[in-house]
């Protein structure tokens, strides 16, 4: 059974997106000014008959280019997930139903309007949780705008509670915003701490 055409698509909230790209930035500039403290890049350095001075940003991706280790661990620890988490991963509303991004990539959850018993409003703006029919799991995920799920699912005639709750309001945002702060402090103490070069020498 299908979902159908994709009738909107809702990805992370402000927020988790602009903590994503800020993690993404600082962890990025942290990486290239690290570099210069690096004495395997004043090697690199040499052989090509540069000075620190002399050194630009060009160069200093010419020598992640030839040893990529730590740029690959960024992007793959970092730039990956934040692009994943911030912009990838969400809600899609079909004709037929609901699929959901549980966190991760290609892992989904169908759920078809014909499954859902009801709906009800966790928070004003951004959360909403549907109970299956079935089992009466209950099945809460984060929405940019509330107001079009609601306008779906009633024009599926799902019924609701409308009453905007303030339920664990903040729980899930703050869960994914401390995950990428936890990440971003370990990746900014083994960058600092030079670990990568010792692991990969």
């Amino acid at each position: 059974m299908k979902l159908g055409k994709r009738l909107y698509k809702s990805s992370a909230i402000s927020s988790i997106k602009l903590m994503a790209i800020l993690i993404s930035i600082v962890l990025f500039l942290n990486l290239y000014f690290q570099t210069f403290s690096n004495e395997h890049f004043f090697q690199f350095l040499d052989s090509l008959n540069f000075t620190k001075d002399q050194a630009s940003l060009s160069i200093v991706f010419k020598y992640y280019l030839k040893y990529p280790e730590e740029f690959l661990v960024y992007i793959f620890a970092i730039l990956i997930p934040a692009i994943y988490y911030g912009f990838i991963r969400g809600v899609a509303f079909h004709e037929g139903g609901i699929l959901v991004n549980r966190g991760i990539p290609f892992f989904n959850t169908k759920i078809f309007y014909t499954q859902i018993k009801n709906y009800k409003i966790v928070h004003q703006k951004h959360i909403i949780a549907v109970k299956i029919l079935d089992t009466e799991d209950e099945m809460v995920f984060g929405v940019k705008n509330i107001d079009r799920v609601i306008a779906l699912l009633d024009q599926n005639g799902i019924s609701g509670n409308l009453d905007r709750h303030q339920n664990n309001v903040k729980s899930a945002s703050l869960k994914l915003i401390f995950f990428f702060m936890i990440v971003g402090i370990l990746m900014l103490f083994i960058q600092y701490g030079g670990y990568l070069r010792f692991i990969f020498r």
